[in-house]
């Protein structure tokens, strides 16, 4: 089962990488939400859109097949910088 949500996160920081076996991009985001603070993976688009030191409202979906959680849209108009 796949479930959706909104979430408030900070990001910290980016990072893409390209699997030497198979080609393939990845993108995953190091992230503050609170006090706690993670990486979590992101669409390219996601990870083309935000930027550093600022917070978003994030759509994610978790799957519980694959126990693995995804941001997979970001909404721009809610941007703000940290601190502000």
């Amino acid at each position: 089962m796949k479930l959706n949500s909104k979430l408030r996160i900070t990001v910290l920081a980016k990072e893409a990488k390209t699997s030497a076996t198979t080609g393939k991009e990845s993108y995953s985001l190091a992230i503050m939400q609170g006090a706690e603070a993670g990486s979590i993976t992101c669409t390219k688009e996601v990870y083309d859109t935000v930027e550093l030191l600022h917070a978003y409202d994030f759509a994610g979906t978790y799957d519980d097949r694959y126990n693995y959680m995804k941001l997979t849209d970001v909404d721009a108009k809610t941007k703000s910088a940290i601190g502000k």
